[in-house]
């Protein structure tokens, strides 16, 4: 125990190991020479109290810190008309908190956005269409103070970001330690990147998708969803990928064009819900991990179809490898 307090279990493991060295250093007196080890009993409560002094140092240190770092409750309101551009380059870039971003705005942009630590104010900078009509629009989050992490204790970071306007959006957003909902149905959208180094990240895109071309979602740790159950006439890939959670991909929308769909995880589940009215050519492998394909039946090259393969104007070709996890077609 006086081992697991100067490793992991600082607090817990320091304080086990002081009551159960008294504890078998009691027992020991009590066994009149049956029982020996008194020395290591005693060397654990050494460290342990080392430990626990250690402890409440750091605790004096670090909770002033994060208390005197930690101001009152902002918020920030903003909006982006957008006017005039034929096309929009968007990103948003937030360090840490909660990230939603929905659609069915007038505007290019309305966000509102809470904080209470004035280092993570957010900055927002729209430059208008030049010759080509493409404006450009960034979000981003001025400094996180990573280093600082004291002030992530009871720190408050929530954006809450609509977007919208007739111009097609190219967007790229950019999570790198909390949950990012990405909510976009009703965004003219002509192409998502979405990525995330750890939490959640989710991307809905339901409803009508007349322009949207490319999806990409990448996570590093964390669960990844990719919702399409809209309509999708232009869409041509889709890439989702993970190093370490679940993945979860729907594809039950209506589709009307071949599309390129690649799924690739590390460490974790993947599950994969299939359209009924297109064919579907899937080929799967995982390296340490159970494969269900579902209604999916062996077909041509090692692959797995459904009957309409072959049979519809429409396919989506389905790249899923795991190295260590379940694939499951739904």
């Amino acid at each position: 125990m006086g081992i697991l307090g100067f490793t992991c279990l600082f607090l817990l493991g320091s304080i086990l190991a002081v009551i159960f060295g008294f504890v078998g250093i009691h027992e020991i007196s009590q066994s009149k020479g049956a029982k020996t080890g008194k020395g290591l009993a005693a060397a654990g409560i050494a460290m342990g109290i080392v430990m626990l002094v250690l402890v409440v140092m750091v605790a004096a240190v670090i909770v002033p810190l994060a208390v005197n770092s930690v101001g009152p409750d902002r918020t920030v309101t903003r909006t982006v008309d957008g006017a005039g551009a034929s096309e929009v380059n968007a990103s948003i870039e937030m360090m840490n908190g909660d990230l939603k971003v929905r659609g069915g705005g007038a505007l290019l942009m309305n966000g509102t956005f809470e904080y209470n630590v004035k280092d993570w104010r957010p900055v927002i900078r729209y430059t208008p269409p030049g010759a080509r009509g493409t404006g450009e629009l960034r979000v981003w989050q001025a400094s996180s103070n990573w280093w600082r992490f004291w002030q992530w204790l009871f720190g408050n970071n929530d954006w809450d970001i609509q977007l919208g306007g007739n111009a097609p959006i190219d967007l790229t957003v950019s999570e790198s330690w909390g949950d990012a909902e990405l909510e976009l149905a009703g965004t003219p959208l002509s192409a998502l990147d979405a990525s995330s180094s750890a939490g959640r990240l989710s991307a809905e895109l339901s409803g009508p998708m007349p322009l949207l071309k490319r999806v990409k979602e990448d996570q590093s740790a964390g669960k990844a969803t990719l919702i399409m159950d809209g309509e999708y006439p232009v869409m041509e890939d889709v890439d989702v990928r993970n190093s370490a959670g679940a993945i979860e991909v729907d594809l039950t929308g209506r589709w009307f064009r071949d599309v390129t769909v690649t799924v690739e995880n590390s460490a974790g589940s993947i599950v994969i819900r299939l359209p009924r009215d297109v064919g579907v050519y899937a080929v799967a492998s995982s390296t340490a991990g159970d494969l269900s394909t579902g209604e999916l039946e062996e077909g041509p090259g090692g692959a797995y179809v459904n009957d309409l393969y072959g049979n519809s104007p429409v396919t989506i070709r389905l790249t899923v490898r795991n190295s260590a996890g379940n694939i499951t077609f739904e």
